[in-house]
This record gives structure tokens, C-alpha cells and sequence, in this order.
């Protein structure tokens, strides 16, 4: 028997005769690894069995060999399994309503799906193979299952205030920034790839630092135990800020391991990643949604996903006055309504987060269906110690079909060529 079918016969019969107990990819591979050890093929056992958080230290050469392997556990299993809240259900909304309105955001990332995680917390070690028979690890597995965008959290605040939950900050702490979005995340050296995505960043590629989508970053289907990798579609579409499992793109935005919200609840297990906005920063528009895209590394059980990369994390960013919102219909003056004293032009029903909010305009000024406007928060409760804007501040107005009197479209853009703030 050759070496080929001797390793073939192997990787079956392991598949049958994993023990109970055992770490699904960590155990076949320390065994794929023994035997080519055996074969004589230790630097190819090497190459098929690295994983993040592996290194081999060599101090012999190729005659004699002497090499020690260095492995950092990694806990991958938080990314998927465990709960960090849920944006899709914000305000009351079902997941399939919000999804609804989170249309055009899903377009721009290449329809990537959200990540799919138990409905209830999963028992420690519970997701073994079944041992004797085969594999018992199969998409019932996991029992109910349902989409989920973990919670990001994030502060804004106007010139000269301070923020509520302090930090480090970046490495490079030398920008004078205006905020910050802080993302839930797992273990490093389990994403291939982290990006920032929003929709207007991706569709209108206003800055250098924004990919959009292309061959090398485009949805590849998943389903299964493991993830896919395509190696040439190995990239995530939008603001990249980690590579390779552990690389920082860009100190100056991306603070790492962040510590946690003190006097709130933090989801247990996961870590923060903080991604600091700066004073030119156009990739944000407030009101739009800002999603954490991730494309996970190969080797690690993924829990049959739907789709490579995932939409992780994220939440919907706006100011303490000013947020945006997709108009969806528009309702003509006379044919539709009555207008109020001192009313002019049309009303819009407007998806602003993950609800419809009818407004007026501010003039005579119009606007089309499918159309990103600004909106003016016209009224300000209260007066904040720490002058920011954070997303416990967020709220949905439930005005429904009746016209929202808070809140008022204005002919403005966010943003201006040189990325200051804008408008006409």
C-alpha cells in the first residue's frame, strides 16, 4: 500500500472512530499530523495542520530536526454560539421586518447573511462527535437556530464634550477623534478578515481606504461544517481593519481587546473592538447602518453559516441631531393630505433604522423613492454631562402612519468633497 491510499484509509476510518469528548478539528488533525510523522512527512503535516495561533520554533536542520510546536488556544466556538444581543430585534421589530428595511445594506455587502447562533446558550463541550457510529454533528445539531447581528455599541460627541465609557485608544493615539463603534468579537486568529461596511462607503467608493466588492472579496455559499475558502476570494469588501486572524490594518482607528462598559452589562466571553472615528472620516453617514463583515478562517467549525463572509456585528449610527433615513413613498400635498399650518410641500415615509417614520419637508424641495435624505431631529431632551450621543440614546419614534412633528427632512448632504461637513 502506498503512501497515498495508506493516508486515505486513515482520514476514513478517523472519521468513523473519533473518541467521545473530543475537539472535532483539533483531534483529526493531531492525528493526520502523527501519521505523516510516521511517513516521514513531517513539513507536510506542518503546512496541513497550522492553524491560527500555531508556531513551530525550528532549531535543527533538515537531517536532523528539532522543532518545538507553540499552539494559543483559541475558543472559536464564541463567535457563533454565544450571545452578544441582537440588533435585528431593536426596538420590538421581528428580524424579518428589520431585514426588510436592511435591504439595501445587504445588497451593498453581496448579500452576505447574518450569522445564524442558538436560540439558547449551548452547554459547554455539548458539540462532540457521537463517537462509534459516525458523526452526530449535523445542522440539527444546534437545535433552533435564528439570525443574529451582535450588538455594537458606540458614542459620538459635539466639539469640546467627552465620552461616558473611556479607553486607551488607538496605538497611535494622536488624532483628535469625534467618536468611537465598538464591536463584541471572539478570540483573535479566528477571523481570516474584519471590515467596516456601510452602504453609502461601498456604493459610491468616496474613499481610498473603502474595497468594494470584486472577485477577490465576492459572498461564497456555505452550509457546511467548515467554512469554505476560496483562495481567490480570500478579502472582505469595506474598511478593512484585521487580516490573517491577528493583524491590525491601521492603529490609528483600531483599538483591540478595549476594556469593557463599566456599570453596564457586557456579554460574557467576548472582547471589545473599538474602531475610533476621526474628524475626516466619510465613510459614516449617521443613520446608516455600520456592520462588522467577517470571513472566517477555514480550519475552525463555523457551525454551517449560510454565507462567507458573515455580517457580525453592527448597529445604526447617527447623531444627538441629525440621523437619515431611504424614502419609500412619497405622499403628494392635496391628493393624499391635509396639510398643517404652515406646511409646504410633500410628505415622505421614510425607513430611518429599522422603522417607517412619516416627515415633512423643510421647503418645496423634492425627493425620490429609494432616495438616502438627512433628517433633522428638531427637539433635544435633557442635557447630557458628558456631551456625547451613544446607543443607548437610540430609540424608534412609533409615530407610525401619523405625521412624526419631531423630526423634518432637510436639503443637506453630510458630507462635502473634502469631507467636512456639508451641504446646501
Amino acid at each position: 500500500m502506498d503512501a497515498s491510499t495508506s493516508l486515505l484509509t486513515y482520514i476514513k476510518r478517523i472519521r468513523s472512530k473519533q473518541s467521545l469528548g473530543a475537539d472535532i478539528v483539533g483531534a483529526s488533525m493531531a492525528r493526520r499530523q502523527a501519521l505523516l510523522d510516521m511517513m516521514g512527512l513531517s513539513q507536510l503535516a506542518d503546512r496541513l495542520s497550522f492553524a491560527p495561533g500555531d508556531r513551530t520554533l525550528n532549531y535543527g536542520d533538515d537531517d536532523f530536526p528539532a522543532r518545538v510546536g507553540l499552539g494559543l488556544p483559541i475558543a472559536y466556538d464564541v463567535w457563533y454560539l454565544y450571545d452578544a444581543g441582537n440588533v435585528l430585534i431593536f426596538g420590538g421589530k421581528t428580524r424579518e421586518e428589520t431585514m426588510e428595511k436592511m435591504e439595501d445594506y445587504f445588497d451593498s455587502i453581496d448579500n452576505a447573511k447574518p450569522l445564524k447562533s442558538p436560540e439558547t446558550a449551548p452547554t459547554p463541550g455539548a458539540y462532540t462527535l457521537s463517537g462509534g457510529g459516525g458523526s452526530g454533528v449535523t445542522p440539527d445539531t444546534l437545535g433552533a437556530v435564528a439570525y443574529v447581528v451582535k450588538e455594537a455599541r458606540y458614542e459620538v460627541w459635539l466639539t469640546g464634550g467627552s465620552m461616558a465609557y473611556g479607553s486607551i485608544g488607538p496605538k497611535e493615539n494622536q488624532h483628535n477623534y469625534v467618536g468611537y463603534i465598538a464591536f463584541p468579537v471572539g478570540p483573535l486568529g479566528v477571523m481570516w478578515g474584519i471590515s467596516l461596511t456601510t452602504d453609502s462607503s461601498l456604493s459610491s467608493g468616496n474613499s481610498g481606504s473603502v474595497r468594494p466588492v470584486d472577485a477577490l472579496n465576492a459572498t461564497v455559499q456555505g452550509g457546511q461544517l467548515l467554512p469554505p475558502f476560496d483562495v481567490g476570494s480570500a478579502e472582505v469588501a469595506g474598511q478593512k481593519l484585521m487580516s490573517k486572524g491577528y493583524l491590525v490594518e491601521d492603529d490609528t482607528c483600531v483599538e483591540i481587546l478595549a476594556p469593557e462598559f463599566g456599570g453596564i452589562d457586557n456579554p460574557a466571553l467576548h472582547q471589545w473592538l473599538r474602531y475610533w472615528i476621526k474628524p475626516d472620516n466619510v465613510e459614516i453617514v449617521p443613520g446608516e447602518f455600520v456592520g462588522l463583515l467577517c470571513r472566517p478562517w477555514p480550519l475552525h467549525c463555523w457551525w454551517f453559516q449560510e454565507t462567507s463572509p458573515i455580517l457580525y456585528a453592527g448597529h445604526w449610527v447617527e447623531t444627538e441631531f441629525y440621523t437619515s433615513g431611504i424614502v419609500k413613498e412619497v405622499q403628494v400635498i392635496d391628493d393624499d393630505f391635509e396639510p398643517q399650518e404652515g406646511e409646504v410641500g410633500n410628505r415622505y415615509k421614510v425607513w430611518v433604522k429599522n422603522e417607517e417614520v412619516i416627515v415633512k419637508s423643510t421647503d418645496f424641495f423634492e425627493y425620490e423613492v429609494d432616495e438616502r435624505v438627512g433628517v433633522l431631529k428638531t427637539y433635544r431632551e435633557g442635557e447630557s454631562d458628558v456631551n456625547s450621543f451613544n446607543w443607548q440614546s437610540l430609540e424608534l419614534q412609533d409615530t407610525g402612519e401619523a405625521l412624526n412633528t419631531e423630526w423634518v427632512i432637510i436639503p443637506a448632504s453630510f458630507y462635502d468633497s473634502s469631507g467636512g461637513v456639508g451641504g446646501t
